[in-house]
């Protein structure tokens, strides 16, 4: 597989239930579904889950923004400019892939859209929702921006040998994300 291609990579990092690393790699999709509205969520899902049926791989993710397409009541920022939900299908699992680290990369300090007075006022709304008993839990989350320049596959390398975790993901889709 090229690299340099517009064809959508999905790596998948885990270790499984023997601690044993396994990685999964699907390239070149043979199609893609995808949601870029609440309502086609649910239909992508049965799409998706048809292709499954036939014997195809579905590699893929659902953004945190389709959650109203499962629960109506659930609130979330309307302004996406990406996907709710996208798959690619795949005959199998990629093959041909070959890995290099060494390509440099840059990254900027992270900065967050959310102002400070902003954050503060948010985390006081969140406890007195909390004290009226109106939600028991909340998800508090912020969008943090950087600017990057380089191999955005060795700064995933990069990201998986310093943090360790059991699960990591790598999703380029070739869709512009802003």
């Amino acid at each position: 597989m090229n690299r340099n291609n517009s064809s959508p990579l999905l790596i998948f990092d885990f270790t499984d239930k023997n601690e044993r690393y396994q990685r999964k790699v699907f390239c070149e999709p043979i199609r893609i579904i995808s949601a870029n509205s609440v309502d086609e969520v649910q239909p992508a899902l049965i799409a998706i889950q048809d292709m499954v049926n036939h014997g195809y791989y579905a590699a893929g993710y659902v953004s945190y923004e389709a959650s109203p397409a499962f629960d109506p009541s659930y609130r979330v920022l309307s302004n996406h400019k990406s996907p709710l939900l996208w798959f690619g299908i795949f005959p199998k699992e990629g093959t041909g892939f070959e890995e290099t680290w060494e390509n440099p990369f840059t990254i900027s300090p992270w900065e967050s859209d959310t102002s400070r007075d902003t954050y503060i006022e948010s985390i006081h709304q969140i406890k007195d929702a909390i004290a009226r008993g109106d939600t028991y839990q909340v998800n508090y989350t912020m969008r943090l921006r950087s600017h990057f320049e380089g191999d955005d596959l060795a700064y995933y390398h990069h990201l998986t040998n310093i943090q360790k975790t059991n699960y990591s993901a790598y999703l380029n889709t070739s869709v512009l994300q802003n």
